[in-house]
């Protein structure tokens, strides 16, 4: 229901309401992709642009093969590679701290995503070198060892 609200407040204009009710669909729906791609629009809408990469940034780390199947998007209507400009910001961060549990991960998933069993692999046999007990890395190198 509060999903249908902010896709209605949307097509209203309302986008402040249409945003709130996004937060309140992803409340109770954290993972639920089409609410952060309608959020991310919404916030284009508004001219909001580095909130709406935001967004799709979000989309990424929950799934990174939505992507991978939808590379291109227009960002107040500059067309971007969003895995590019995503990757660019993971190996930044990266860079700084090699460490980095959290963009290491995502960076793996988006490799496994895109067929790039090997360099995933080593990604996440690297978390498993600093992280033993990660359940995540584990599960990964599972689903690349059967591919």
């Amino acid at each position: 229901a509060t999903f249908n609200l902010a896709l209605t407040y949307r097509e209203m204009k309302e986008y402040e309401s249409s945003i709130e009710f996004f937060h309140k669909t992803l409340n109770l729906s954290p993972t639920l992709i089409k609410a952060h791609i309608q959020m991310a629009k919404t916030y284009e809408d508004m001219g909001e642009k580095q909130k709406a990469l935001r967004k799709y940034k979000d989309v990424i780390e929950i799934d990174p093969s939505y992507f991978v199947a939808h590379p291109t998007l227009s960002v107040t209507h500059q067309y971007i590679n969003i895995i590019d400009v995503f990757m660019k910001e993971l190996e930044e961060n990266i860079e700084d701290d090699q460490n980095d549990l959290k963009s290491n991960q995502t960076m793996g998933k988006i490799y496994y995503a895109q067929g790039h069993y090997g360099k995933a692999a080593n990604i996440f046999r690297n978390i498993l070198n600093n992280y033993p007990n990660n359940a995540d890395a584990k599960e990964m190198l599972r689903k690349i060892e059967k591919n």
